[in-house]
């Protein structure tokens, strides 16, 4: 099964100090996939094949992560991560995106989208993690804690269904929000 072309893991490349997989043609609209904690560039094996026949399809090794030395702040903001996706993505010319995530991927793309909101195309967001905290620390609705994290799908489609269409703002590491410039 690995060895049929669909599933064969395009080889590890790096630019701006990360690691990073690439499929497709580079004139493609480009697709950008981020990883979980606890993943690479390799969790998107089975994606690389058949995206690549649409899309540029890049696979990023988020710092700290594969073959990406780690951010130099012990406990990175979410922001830090951000801006590494900028620094890749403007290293390998890809002006703007579809991004792609999965788990805690998912406050770098929002993150990403808050601060180069021109530079998205699309977000798509795959069993995304939206915050953490102890039940304990909510108050009243049961949606927000103390330092304002999101702590359920449920919580995220009420406040969807509050404020209307749009991004929704997520607290994604060690509490810290993303900040727009």
């Amino acid at each position: 099964m690995d060895s049929e072309p669909g599933f064969l893991l395009p080889p590890l490349q790096s630019a701006a100090g990360i690691s990073f997989r690439e499929s497709g043609r580079r004139d493609s609209a480009a697709l950008v996939l981020l990883h979980g904690i606890g993943s690479t560039s390799s969790a998107w094996r089975l994606q690389y094949g058949p995206l690549g026949e649409h899309f540029r399809v890049v696979g990023w090794d988020a710092p700290g992560y594969g073959e990406s030395p780690p951010l130099p702040d012990s406990a990175p903001a979410v922001e830090a991560y951000a801006q590494a996706l900028a620094r890749l993505l403007d290293a390998i010319g890809i002006g703007n995106a579809i991004l792609g995530s999965n788990s805690w991927g998912t406050p770098t793309a929002v993150c990403f989208a808050r601060v180069h909101p021109q530079r998205v195309r699309g977000l798509v967001l795959g069993g995304p993690t939206a915050g953490m905290g102890q039940a304990s620390d909510l108050p009243g609705d049961g949606c927000l804690g103390r330092q304002g994290h999101r702590h359920s799908a449920r919580c995220e489609r009420e406040a969807h269904r509050r404020r209307g269409a749009g991004i929704l703002t997520l607290t994604p590491i060690r509490g810290q929000a993303c900040q727009t410039a």
